[in-house]
């Protein structure tokens, strides 16, 4: 009998390693406690950014308004979305970027029917010059105005870029409503661990133990909320805006801070002999046109409360109106995407992400301005 726990013990702790070792070397995860476990606050050049060559399939939820069934979704050899791009840049290549967040990157729409793909259909339609017009899309879901300086500044200004069409302004919102530090002071924490605590942050450096802690970890509602699994969770997503109680008080804004990272992009592409265009962020909020679509608005939600759509609406304006004025002031090219477009889900499926056919009327917009005002000349 005691032969037969030890050969019993013995095989088990033996398919446990096995089993370690074929996850570790074939199907390992992420490490669920890596941010926890770092003494030093993150010091990338750009903290969010996509990697090279990478693949997925995202799946939007049948009801979400004039989507596709899937969505592929692939980067290119620098990270971007789009055609891998050649250095030096070729001759014939009029190179462009559109750095913006969520709804620049659109995230549930297939590779062929982003806004920058559609954009790229556009601009290389009917040429009478030479020139290829390649659009990359350097869009990632969060990214605020001080992302874009980092993507722009690190990155972007050496892959020689003709013009950078920028698309800012909602998750700057956004950011303020949580109170967000623009000046991203490190925070000193003391922390203290019971030995459990430490038992569970060794136990994660294995694979085995990792998949154990996914399993059981109940997420935070702002973990629901910063979520991007490759099925849509909108659902969810709108069920906590509407678990929160209704604020009296506006949403908290910091137009001061957006506009001084504006003024730097601003100087980065004029210091780097880069064109820059203007776009205005175009929402659903307080639609009069359609009131259906606020049956999926999420984003007016922030931690414990959430803001009157009204509020929400006046609130972003406010940023439009800091682009706007940015853009007479330096004689830039705008697209006011956010007076053009109409409220509807014929554009948007939620609070402010194109929808296929949004996308389209998007780059349609943009298209015109460009054809009119910047390639006059070249054709």
């Amino acid at each position: 009998m005691k032969r037969n726990i030890i050969w019993i013990s013995l095989s088990f702790v033996i398919a446990v390693v096995l089993t370690e070792i074929a996850l570790t070397l074939f199907s390992p995860i992420a490490d669920p406690n890596v941010a926890r476990k770092s003494r030093l606050p993150e010091m990338e050049y750009i903290e969010s950014q996509f990697f090279p060559n990478e693949t997925y399939v995202f799946y939007p939820e049948k009801e979400l308004s004039q989507m596709g069934d899937y969505a592929r979704f692939t980067t290119d050899n620098m990270g971007f979305r789009g055609r891998d791009l050649v250095m030096p840049k070729p001759a014939d290549e009029y190179r462009v970027f559109m750095v913006g967040g969520s709804t620049t990157e659109c995230l549930y729409l297939d590779d062929e029917a982003t806004i920058t793909a559609d954009l790229e259909k556009l601009m290389n339609t009917r040429r009478a010059d030479n020139l290829t017009v390649r659009i990359y899309n350097a869009g990632k879901g969060g990214d605020k105005s001080y992302d874009h300086i980092a993507m722009i500044s690190q990155r972007i200004v050496h892959l020689q870029p003709d013009m950078i069409i920028l698309f800012s302004g909602i998750n700057d919102l956004l950011a303020a409503m949580a109170g967000v530090d623009y000046l991203h002071y490190p925070q000193k924490r003391r922390t203290h661990y019971s030995f459990s605590d430490l038992a569970g942050l060794l136990a994660t450096e294995f694979q085995i133990p990792r998949r154990i802690s996914i399993i059981f970890h109940t997420r935070s509602e702002r973990e629901i909320r910063q979520a991007l699994p490759f099925h849509s969770n909108y659902r969810n997503l709108v069920r906590l805006r509407k678990s929160n109680p209704l604020s009296s008080s506006p949403p908290r804004t910091d137009l001061a801070a957006f506009e001084t990272n504006l003024r730097t992009i601003v100087g980065i592409c004029r210091a780097n002999d880069i064109e820059l265009v203007l776009l205005t962020q175009p929402t659903t909020w307080n639609s009069r046109l359609d009131t259906g679509i606020a049956a999926w608005h999420w984003m007016n939600c922030c931690d414990t409360v959430s803001y009157r759509e009204a509020d929400m609406d006046r609130a972003m304006e406010q940023y439009n109106d800091v682009t706007r004025r940015l853009a007479s002031e330096f004689n830039l090219p705008l697209v006011d995407l956010g007076r053009v477009l109409p409220k509807s889900s014929e554009i948007m499926y939620d609070d402010c992400h194109f929808n296929v056919n949004g996308a389209r009327v998007a780059a349609e917009c943009v298209a015109r301005l460009l054809r009119k005002d910047l390639y006059a000349g070249r054709q």
